[in-house]
């Protein structure tokens, strides 16, 4: 009868260390596992910003057409006086039918997004705009700026009060190679009680409005 083979020497030591050293071995993988998630997550943080730009059209936007930070800064106040003017911007992607698992994700995200009032300049093309009127999501204009400024036929309506306004012309926009035609802006309806923060962003959101409707 044949004699075993004795087990290798690195064979040995694997098991032994195995053996005695299992959980201790596991808990580290594990813990390495939660410190990186961590440290993306913490990476993935997005700073404060003093206003913030949410698109919402049928197509995805070019970098050109997203350059709304270099663009309106100038229009804008420090509303977290950390001595920066920083724009966040977000867009939401939702084709003309609104019915692929692609617009229904991000359909999703924009009720979510009204839900929390989580932007406060809203740009939006007709269809799109049109989709949502009924979600209520946008203030009066007349709350933050003088809507006899406007042409009367460039201003929808809720309740008798207008809510957005469509940037024909709008210079900016031309100037940044923004080649939708029927591009609307409204301002974010925020259900909370005034704070001087909030209140900084509403201004803010309006001044990038007025900047954004002003004409070539």
């Amino acid at each position: 009868m044949a004699e075993k083979k004795e087990k290798g020497f690195l064979l040995s030591s694997l098991e032994n260390f195995w053996y005695y050293y299992k959980w201790p071995f596991l808990g580290g993988i594990v813990i390495f596992f939660v410190v990186i998630i961590a440290m993306i997550n913490f990476s993935s943080v997005e700073e404060p910003s003093d206003a913030s730009v949410l698109a919402v059209f049928a197509r995805p936007l070019t970098t050109q057409e997203f350059e709304f930070q270099s663009r309106l800064e100038g229009v804008i106040e420090d509303a977290d006086g950390n001595g920066t003017k920083q724009i966040s911007t977000n867009a939401l992607y939702i084709t003309e039918s609104g019915k692929s698992d692609e617009d229904s994700l991000a359909i999703s995200k924009f009720e979510n997004t009204i839900a929390y009032a989580q932007s406060d300049l809203v740009l939006l093309d007709g269809t799109n705009l049109n989709r949502f009127q009924s979600k209520d999501f946008l203030e009066p204009l007349e709350n933050y700026v003088d809507v006899s400024q406007f042409d009367s036929d460039s201003l929808v309506y809720r309740d008798g009060k207008a809510v957005a306004v469509k940037l024909t012309n709008s210079k900016l926009l031309l100037d940044m190679q923004f080649f939708i035609d029927d591009v609307y802006a409204g301002i974010m309806f925020v259900p909370e009680e005034g704070t001087p923060s909030l209140e900084t962003h509403r201004k803010n959101a309006a001044a990038m409005l007025l900047k954004l409707s002003e004409k070539e």
